[in-house]
């Protein structure tokens, strides 16, 4: 005879809100979640020799984070125990935000009157162009012949999953009358991907 029990586990203050403990009770009070759920009912099961069962270990949880379980079996009239580590993490897609990652150049701050070309600047969280000669030709921007009128961005994914990134302005405005453009306007990457 087989007993299954599970021990609650904790990573970064969070515990997983699935959790049920040894006596088939919810070890939380009933959500949403727990209602999709079967309870636990049985925690013992007589495996006959040479053979084997299936016991469905599920995650799922309504809260962003990393979460750590033990679940425990132990075999009727002995002292052995076994043990099974489990770890969830239940997160979103994300890129980067880090400036010293999208912006190839950078600076602190800027002092008064101060002129900056192609620069973040990290104190206001602004990216500055600087001064432009106005009256060049909008399509020789867009091919790069005017570096200085184009900036690369570096674009990292830094979660465990595909980006769908799509990019746009706060602001829309009519493309006959834009003054920033952006290319692509979507993106895919891979995990751990950095695109320009």
């Amino acid at each position: 005879t087989t007993r299954g029990t599970s021990k609650g586990g904790r990573y970064g203050g969070k515990q997983s809100p699935t959790h049920h403990s040894s006596d088939g009770q919810d070890g939380t009070s009933e959500s949403s979640v727990d209602k999709l759920l079967p309870r636990i009912v049985r925690f013992r099961w007589i495996i006959p020799a040479n053979s084997e069962i299936r016991v469905r270990l599920r995650f799922i949880s309504s809260e962003v984070g990393q979460f750590d379980q033990t679940v425990s079996f132990e075999i009727v009239g002995t002292k052995r125990n076994y043990k099974v580590f489990c770890r969830g993490v239940c997160t979103f897609p994300s890129i980067s935000r880090e400036p010293r990652t999208v912006f190839p150049n950078r600076q602190k701050t800027r002092k008064p009157n101060e002129i900056v070309h192609k620069k973040f600047i990290l104190s206001t969280e602004q990216y500055d162009f600087g001064p432009l000669v106005l009256g060049k030709d909008i399509n020789k921007i867009r091919s790069g012949t005017y570096q200085t009128n184009v900036e690369t961005l570096t674009i990292d994914n830094t979660s465990p999953m595909d980006v769908e990134a799509l990019f746009c302005f706060l602001y829309e405005v009519e493309p006959s009358k834009a003054a920033f453009f952006l290319d692509p306007t979507e993106m895919h990457l891979k995990s751990g991907e950095s695109k320009v």
